[in-house]
C-alpha cells in the first residue's frame, strides 16, 4: 500500500509538471502567432491617412493597394457614401513615404497590365506645397479603361 502510494504522489507530480510546461508552451506559440498575426497585419506600422472623393465606387474595393513609383505603400482602407451619390474613400500609407508624396499629389484608378488588377496610383503633383498631412483630401481621377475607349470611338 506505501509503495502504491508512493508511485501516485510521483507520477502525479510528473502530470502536474508536464501539464505546466504544456500549458506554458500554449501560451508561448499562441504569443508567437499574435505577434506574427500583429507583423503582417502592419498594427505597429506608423500609417497616415488620406481622403479622396469620387463619383462611382466601381473598382474601388477595400483592401486594395496604393502604389506609388510601382511600389506598394499603403491600401484603401475604407469606401463609404457620403450625402447624395458622393464616395468617400480612405487611403492609410505607411509614414515613411509622407515625403515623397506632396498635397497637390492625386489619386488615380489605373489597370496594372492588359489583364491585371485595379490598384491605386500615388501621382506627385508639379510644385512644392510640402510633404501631406494626416487627414488631407487628395483628388481623385479615374483612367480610362478600355471599354470607355471603344465606346468613345464608335460614338465619332
Amino acid at each position: 500500500m506505501q509503495l502504491q502510494n508512493e508511485v501516485e504522489r510521483k507520477l502525479s507530480g510528473r502530470m502536474a509538471l508536464g501539464s505546466r510546461a504544456f500549458l506554458w508552451l500554449t501560451v508561448v506559440a499562441a504569443a508567437g502567432v499574435l505577434a506574427i498575426l500583429a507583423y503582417t497585419q502592419r498594427w505597429f506600422t506608423p500609417t497616415l491617412a488620406m481622403y479622396f472623393y469620387a463619383d462611382t465606387a466601381s473598382g474601388l474595393s477595400r483592401g486594395m493597394a496604393v502604389k506609388l513609383a510601382g511600389f506598394n505603400v499603403g491600401s484603401l482602407e475604407k469606401v463609404s457614401l457620403q450625402g447624395e451619390l458622393r464616395i468617400r474613400g480612405r487611403v492609410v500609407m505607411d509614414r515613411q513615404f509622407r515625403e515623397s508624396v506632396g498635397k497637390d499629389a492625386r489619386i488615380r484608378l489605373f489597370k496594372d497590365g492588359l489583364l491585371g488588377t485595379y490598384p491605386l496610383m500615388l501621382i506627385p503633383g508639379i510644385g512644392d506645397p510640402g510633404p501631406v498631412d494626416d487627414g488631407d483630401t487628395l483628388n481623385f481621377e479615374r483612367e480610362p479603361d478600355y471599354g470607355t475607349l471603344a465606346i468613345g470611338l464608335l460614338e465619332r
